[in-house]
């Protein structure tokens, strides 16, 4: 008997996992794993609102070229650069939605005009993009300049 008792000795040093250390070990773990996921998928929202935004300044600043391009070539701005239009941002696909963004450009001419020319002398102009993003959060890139 006193071999039996030594077994049991031995076998209860050795120690294991209770089934509510394993509960608590999984608990932990998932809570892990869900707060790298919502890292990952705010991460991947982030990204993908900062690619949003580099489109519509890419588009605001296509826009301000032109018009530089019209005041060389032409001296000044036409006014008929200004209106209110939709533009894409990000054009739909199979898998998402399509962005738009609202467009205003605005040519506003100095009351100034050369004597000889009857061409204002500066003209400013501004183009607005304002959207939605797909998050909810409202934006607006505002460029202008005085050509």
């Amino acid at each position: 008997m006193n071999c039996h008792n030594d077994q049991k000795r031995g076998m209860a040093g050795q120690g294991g996992l209770t089934l509510i250390e394993l509960l608590v070990a999984m608990v932990v773990i998932s809570i892990s794993i869900l707060a790298f996921y919502q890292m990952f998928i705010t991460g991947n929202m982030l990204i993908t609102e900062q690619y949003e935004r580099r489109t519509a300044l890419e588009k605001a600043q296509a826009w301000m070229e032109r018009m530089k391009y019209y005041e060389n070539e032409l001296d000044t701005v036409p006014r008929s650069f200004a209106r209110a239009f939709t533009d894409t941002i990000v054009a739909p696909d199979e898998e998402h939605e399509g962005l738009w963004a609202e467009c205003q450009i605005d040519v506003k001419h100095s009351t100034e005009k050369d004597p000889e020319t009857g061409i204002p002398y500066y003209s400013n102009v501004s183009v607005t993009y304002q959207w939605e993003a797909r998050s909810g959060r409202e934006y607006t890139i505002e460029l202008r300049s005085k050509f």
